[in-house]
């Protein structure tokens, strides 16, 4: 029985993507999608993916862009933390109790927002 040779993994070859763009290997294509070769591989030859779905289908890993107050876009909550010179797990809790991104992002480790009290009526 002789073994079929699957077109993307022919490594005598350039690598061509779904709009045409070659590649010299078939890491450098993945690569330059964000993903491993090993799940391009996975992707192609056992969930058998038409090229394009497996090169722009987001690994479930992938971090989310995130823009912060200022409307600067970033990479990930890390890099974003990184920026401003926060940790991640500090930034994260912070938002998911009810900080504002200004507020998460500005206020110094071990306080608390400084936010105006409502002015009650008299």
């Amino acid at each position: 029985m002789k073994k079929q040779k699957n077109s993307y993994w022919d490594h005598s070859k350039t690598c061509k993507d779904h709009l045409g763009n070659k590649y010299p290997t078939l890491t450098a294509m993945a690569t330059a999608y964000g993903l491993t070769d090993a799940c391009l591989s996975r992707r192609l030859n056992i969930y058998h993916f038409p090229l394009e779905k497996a090169l722009t289908t987001p690994t479930r890993n992938s971090p989310k862009p995130i823009y912060d107050h200022k409307g600067n876009w970033f990479k990930s909550v890390s890099e974003l933390a990184e920026h401003y010179h926060i940790e991640r797990k500090t930034l994260t809790y912070r938002l998911s109790h009810g900080w504002t991104m200004e507020e998460a992002l500005n206020t110094p480790a071990g306080e608390k927002p400084s936010r105006k009290e409502k002015e009650q009526p008299q």
